[in-house]
């Protein structure tokens, strides 16, 4: 099994009536969103908004099996899996500034910070054994 490879659980409602279909998919990284005009939020603020259901509709619309029709529909993610190694990118950065990056983590839990610490050492490790 590969270092970064964890596996995500797509969960897919019916709005119409009660079907629902799971699906498994691998991961190499974590693509979590950040949320607009928020200056400073946590990586749980980040992974909350990443799991929060998202609408189906229009030419995204999903067919249920039961209604035998395209329906709106509410598409949820989350982790099935995790990866010994989690890469984390964090999308819709408004700056280039490293400064909001560094605000992110230190507004974090400290128990996440010291887990990306660990993460960040655990790839320069990785990274000098193969050079």
């Amino acid at each position: 099994m590969d270092l970064f490879q964890g596996q995500l659980r797509s969960v897919v409602c019916c709005t119409v009536c009660p079907n629902y279909s799971v699906c498994f998919d691998p991961f190499m990284y974590l693509a979590l969103p950040l949320r607009e005009g928020q200056h400073v939020q946590t990586l749980q603020d980040c992974f909350a908004d990443f799991s929060t259901g998202s609408k189906l509709t229009g030419d995204e619309q999903w067919y249920c099996d039961k209604c035998e029709k395209k329906v709106d529909a509410t598409q949820y993610l989350s982790v099935y899996k995790y990866p010994p190694l989690l890469m984390v990118l964090l999308k819709r950065f408004k700056t280039r500034s490293s400064g909001t990056f560094f605000n992110l983590l230190k507004n974090s839990n400290k128990k996440y910070f010291c887990t990306f610490a660990i993460f960040c050492f655990s790839i320069l490790l990785t990274f000098f054994e193969f050079v």
